[in-house]
């Protein structure tokens, strides 16, 4: 059979074909075959200019560059450009939008935002090529330093519009939103430089060394208020591509007002990492932040005309964190003391739920946290396949440390466990005051030895303005334990307002308060066993306890939502009242800077958070009578609220 080839010849805008033999090929002469070869040489340079010619023609009409992508004109990329895997960058001023692809990006590249570009991920997948453990470097957002809202979020009246939360963003600053998307196996998923803006919403970031990063920012106007948040995204690990002490969902540094509600943090493969090394769901480096139930959205409740989150504000509706080292790690200075806002959020064999170290004013509330021995111990059957990594068979549990840290409340948490060692709440060196108050503790493993094994609340040093007070304890090893030397607020509860704790049912070796070796310490309670912390169940010889025998008057340990109030909300400060005590007419005496507000509001709420009466105010005075002369007696709160501040104070009605 003859080898034939297929020549193709053009003649003006012809496409002819022919078939030419081998043989009749080697009859031409040679002149006729160098000929040939020319002519097949002409060709092929021509078609190879149209393709560039096509390339060239693309590049221009869709604003980048060859080689590493540059984005020059807004455009939106439902297929990404040829080139884009070395990386791409996005010049000022530009939008890209990319929506609905799928991005491979090579080992190295990056997607960089100039300033004051902005970037749009939508239904999206971005990830290293080839996957496995495959890395590219994430996106990277270099804001301007300059203010990134033009207006900023502001505290609506009552019926008012919740939008004004939101404020209005400065158009000049790098945004970055990222909506439904998958980031994945990236040194850091996305990183924000000098105050560029990012908004997480939904979609997962996994794999990541750290999910997203937020560097030092403030606003120069509203130090306190910050436009990144993260709502309803999910963080997690399923592999050890990085060094597994370094993983982080969400780090903070040294910024302000940052909201991450509704967010999974999840390590997905814990028994492949040791015990300090199974990742940390959000790192505030001298940040503070609002980790509750939205993460964009507020709202008044409606009922008490407080400011909650349109989430939901119950226990379980917050943020998720399983199966890491440290659920929520807060780090600052002697000089940089983080305030921080956690609440509503659950944690699941979490070995360190929260951990604080110089905070101050930090509110941790209404979270729900669990922990199972047998998880445990099944994950660490094989000693985290690691024989380095020195298990501590459980001891170094601790549902909540606090450490040097002051003003913190930490308030009607539920702490449910099986363990034979655990700490539920760990205070050291407090400088300021702080309340441990309405908090659950309960210890469902029967197999307590000794007293040493788990403690409700184990103080360590000074703490002399802590108090904890209405606090339920369930098969504690020592429900209150006092370090040698460790102190707590004293006395504990008064002759008129009982401390109000419930104790663990006693039993042999076991106490409700240990106190060995320290100062005196004076403990009032009700009469009530469960309340009495009896010499049996009592380890020490300066413990005075002082019963309170009128079984009709105890402490209501329930706080306001004025008393909750997250780092997002108003200004807080105290309100002057008078006559207080009072039979019904109260004087409200309106601060000095309040007085040149154009419209405040003022409520009254009841023990249980009832708004018993609302007045809103157009003309600001001097002062404002209120007449609550057919209100119950007890004890209410006055709260007065303009646009940027929160003032309030306790009324007794007698």
């Amino acid at each position: 059979m003859q080898n034939k080839k297929l020549l193709i010849r053009s003649s003006g805008n012809t496409v002819h074909t022919s078939m030419h033999s081998t043989n009749e090929t080697n009859m031409l002469t040679a002149p006729q075959q160098s000929s040939r070869r020319q002519s097949t040489e002409k060709r092929r340079k021509l078609t190879k200019s149209l393709k560039l010619a096509a390339m060239v023609f693309w590049v221009c009409m869709s604003g980048v560059s060859w080689g590493q992508i540059t984005v020059s004109t807004t455009a939106t990329w439902t297929t990404p450009p040829v080139g884009y895997e070395a990386g791409v960058t996005v010049a000022s001023g530009v939008t890209l939008t990319i929506n609905g692809a799928l991005l491979d990006m090579n080992n190295g590249a990056s997607i960089l935002l100039n300033t004051g570009a902005k970037l749009i991920v939508d239904g999206s997948t971005i990830q290293a090529a080839g996957l496995g453990t495959n890395t590219w470097n994430g996106i990277i957002a270099n804001g301007s330093g300059n203010e990134q809202f033009s207006s900023f979020p502001k505290v609506p009246k009552k019926a008012g519009d919740p939008s004004d939360w939101s404020g209005m963003l400065n158009s000049s600053q790098t945004l970055v939103t990222i909506i439904n998307s998958e980031i994945v196996n990236a040194l850091v998923g996305v990183n924000s430089t000098s105050g560029a803006i990012v908004r997480v919403e939904g979609g997962t970031i996994r794999d990541c060394e750290v999910g997203a990063k937020i560097n030092p920012y403030h606003s120069s106007l509203e130090p306190s208020k910050n436009a990144c948040h993260f709502m309803g995204t999910t963080f997690e690990w399923t592999q050890d591509i990085f060094t597994a002490s370094n993983k982080k969902g969400i780090h903070l540094i040294d910024v302000s007002g940052v909201r991450i509600g509704g967010c999974i943090f999840d390590n997905k493969d814990p028994q492949k990492y040791c015990e300090d090394d199974r990742g940390i769901g959000v790192y505030s480096d001298r940040a503070d932040f609002s980790a509750s139930s939205a993460g964009n959205s507020f709202c008044f409740d409606g009922d008490d005309g407080c400011v909650k989150n349109c989430y939901g504000g119950t226990k379980g509706n917050g943020n998720t964190f399983k199966n890491l080292s440290t659920g929520v790690k807060i780090e600052g200075t002697l000089s940089a003391k983080p305030k921080v806002d956690i609440r509503f959020s659950t944690f699941t064999d979490v070995l360190q739920a929260i951990y604080a170290l110089y905070s101050s004013g930090s509110v941790l509330s209404e979270n729900i946290i669990n922990v199972n021995k047998g998880n445990l111990n099944l994950l660490y059957s094989t000693n985290a396949e690691d024989a380095n990594c020195g298990y501590s068979s459980f001891y170094s549990i601790r549902a909540i440390s606090l450490n040097f840290s002051s003003d913190f409340t930490v308030y009607d948490n539920e702490i449910n466990y099986d363990a034979t060692k655990f700490t539920n709440i760990e205070v050291v060196s407090s400088s300021g005051s702080g309340k441990i108050q309405k908090n659950t503790f309960s210890n469902s493993n029967p197999n307590i030895v000794t007293s040493h094994m788990v403690y409700g609340v184990q103080a360590f040093n000074n703490n002399d303005d802590v108090e904890v007070l209405c606090n339920t304890f369930s098969n504690q090893g020592t429900d209150i334990y006092f370090d040698v030397g460790a102190t707590l607020n004293f006395p504990m509860g008064d002759i008129d307002l009982p401390a109000g704790n419930i104790f663990s049912n006693w039993k042999a070796q076991r106490y409700r308060v240990d106190n060995t070796g320290n100062t005196t310490f004076d403990y009032h309670f009700t009469n009530n066993a469960q309340q009495t912390p009896h010499s049996l169940g009592v380890a020490s010889t300066n413990l005075n306890v002082f019963p309170k025998t009128e079984t009709n008057n105890f402490r209501n340990c329930d706080l306001t939502c004025s008393e909750l109030a997250t780092v997002s909300n108003i200004t807080q400060a105290a309100l002057t009242l008078y006559p207080n005590p009072s039979t019904g007419l109260v004087t409200v005496e309106i601060p000095q800077e309040l007085q040149g507000e154009q419209d405040i509001d003022i409520a009254v709420i009841d023990h249980l958070g009832r708004e018993v009466l609302y007045v809103q105010q157009t003309k600001v005075l001097h002062t404002e009578v209120l007449d609550l002369s057919a209100a119950n007696k007890g004890i209410y709160y006055i709260l007065v609220r303009s646009a940027n501040c929160q003032l309030y104070a306790k009324l007794i009605l007698h």
